[in-house]
């Protein structure tokens, strides 16, 4: 009798998404496929699994998963905040550009904390996504100011120099 009960009342696992089942296909087109449309979704888990895709052995797939993100746009950035930190750093370096794209407030402290601590290449990429986040970078970028590294200063006040003459300039009506 116990078994029965607990046969009834035990949760059997959450359906696979069938772009999940698809993205992990042998056949690249169908991954290339499954990545075109999560780039239609606004969910976290199609976020990660196209920033899996962009590891993929076959270009075709990788290309077709970052403009899958792009066209995600606001809906990735818990992700790509995260891809910051993954483990290949071209992921991390598409990640640091793709913030720079967006150009959120949101965006402006991950990106300083790249600048302060990752390797070069990253701090680079970092530096080109904080200039294109122009004026809402400008409060993070003061607070910065004060960084004990020299380069980081000296990369800090050159972009909130930029940034504070974007902000000066007229825009054009």
């Amino acid at each position: 009798m116990l078994k029965w009960v607990t046969r009834l009342f035990r949760k059997s696992a959450p359906p696979i998404h069938p772009l999940l089942q698809q993205s992990h296909s042998d056949d690249p087109v169908m991954r290339a496929l499954a990545a075109a449309e999560l780039g239609r979704l606004t969910e976290t888990w199609a976020s990660v699994e196209l920033v899996r895709l962009l590891t993929d052995l076959y270009q075709p797939v990788r290309d077709t998963s970052l403009a899958a993100l792009r066209q995600q746009g606001q809906a990735a950035l818990p992700t790509l905040i995260e891809s910051l930190k993954h483990l290949r750093p071209e992921v991390q370096l598409i990640a640091a550009e793709m913030l720079g794209e967006l150009r959120m407030v949101e965006c402006v402290q991950p990106l300083l904390i790249v600048l302060k601590y990752s390797d070069r290449p990253l701090q680079r990429v970092a530096r080109r996504a904080l200039e294109l986040c122009g004026t809402s970078a400008i409060p993070a970028l003061r607070a910065a100011l004060e960084d004990a590294q020299p380069w980081v200063r000296e990369q800090v006040a050159d972009l909130l120099a930029t940034a504070e003459a974007t902000r000066s300039q007229p825009q054009p009506e």
